[in-house]
């Protein structure tokens, strides 16, 4: 588990899960993020994001596309803002397997990403671990 100034991740066994602020991932932060999921790539094949702001900027969205390359990595996006949800559904159009969800629909999310529930309940814990986290900074 990570947790840096605009943004947390961590990774279950078959699922990666990154919480951010309200602010727009710096630089260094989206950096460390990207040398993570490039770690962590060949394995784990899901992803949890709870984005609580304006998610990354098109250049740092470029970089998690590039990353990933042609894998097909199923990814649940949580999110407020309805405009932020619009970047999502852009995104998908160069990497399929990306779907948005409000945050009244986690367990939607979840059943989404098609988790056992031992995972769920582990992925549910490292988010919220996440969030605690991040609100303390």
């Amino acid at each position: 588990m990570k947790v840096a100034s605009t943004l947390g991740f961590a990774a279950a066994p078959t699922c990666l899960v990154y919480v951010s602020t309200a602010q727009r991932p710096c630089e260094g932060d989206w950096r460390q993020y990207i040398e993570f999921v490039a770690t962590h790539r060949h394995r784990v094949r899901k992803g949890l994001v709870l984005e609580n702001g304006r998610g990354p900027n098109a250049a740092q969205r470029k970089a998690l596309v590039d990353v990933l390359g042609d894998l097909e990595v199923l990814t649940a996006v949580v999110m407020k803002d309805p405009l932020t949800r619009g970047v999502v559904t852009a995104l998908s159009w160069f990497k399929r397997g990306f779907a948005t969800f409000r945050p009244d629909e986690v367990d939607r999310a979840l059943a989404w990403l098609q988790l056992g529930s031992d995972e769920a309940k582990e992925v549910l814990a490292l988010a919220s671990a996440l969030q605690r986290l991040l609100a303390s900074r």
